[in-house]
Parts: structure tokens; C-alpha cells; sequence
């Protein structure tokens, strides 16, 4: 064979598929070896992931923890409170259900 063609083989970048595959093993060899280098190096990794500055992260937490609300930002909507949760079903009920079901 010609030896471009051999150096062109080798040098072609794996998949993405192929490079998940051998995180993944990566992972579970690290895990049965030392767990704890295998969560630091998993709580550790930013690689291709975008962490927002701690300046923006803080702020916007410290208010969600903290607030005296018991929903999240951005859902404010009131939940209605169901009344006679555990009263019988009766036979209607089950048949105009089953309509929703199919």
C-alpha cells in the first residue's frame, strides 16, 4: 500500500460515537480502580460544556434558594389544590376516561 494512503488512514479523527465509547470505558475502568478519581475527574470535566461566571451563577441561586416562594422562577402559575383525592371512582368516570386513553 501506498504510505500517504497508510498516514491518512491513521490520522482520521474518530467519530463521535467512537470517542463516547472510549469515555465511557475510560469511566467504568477509573470507577473499579478509584472511585474517587473517577468522581473528581467527572465533577473536574468542562469539555464542551459552557459553565456560566460565577458572578452571574451566585447571584441568581442565592435568590432561588433563599426567596420565600415555593415555586421557580418563571413559574408562578398557581397550582390547583385537588379536593377529595381518594373518593371512589364510579363506572362513568372510567368510561368517559377511556376515550382520553386511546
Amino acid at each position: 500500500m501506498n504510505r500517504d494512503l497508510i498516514r491518512n488512514i491513521a490520522t482520521v479523527a474518530p467519530s463521535r460515537k467512537q470517542e463516547c465509547k472510549v469515555e465511557y470505558a475510560r469511566t467504568q475502568d477509573l470507577w473499579r480502580k478509584n472511585r474517587s478519581k473517577c468522581l473528581r475527574m467527572l465533577l473536574d470535566d468542562t469539555t464542551g460544556v459552557h459553565v456560566p461566571p460565577k458572578e452571574v451563577m451566585v447571584p441568581f441561586w442565592q435568590t432561588v434558594m433563599t426567596s420565600s416562594t415555593s415555586t421557580s422562577p418563571g413559574n408562578d402559575a398557581s397550582i390547583p389544590t385537588i379536593d377529595n383525592l381518594w373518593i371512589p371512582i364510579i363506572a362513568p368516570e372510567v368510561f368517559a376516561g377511556q376515550y382520553y386513553v386511546r
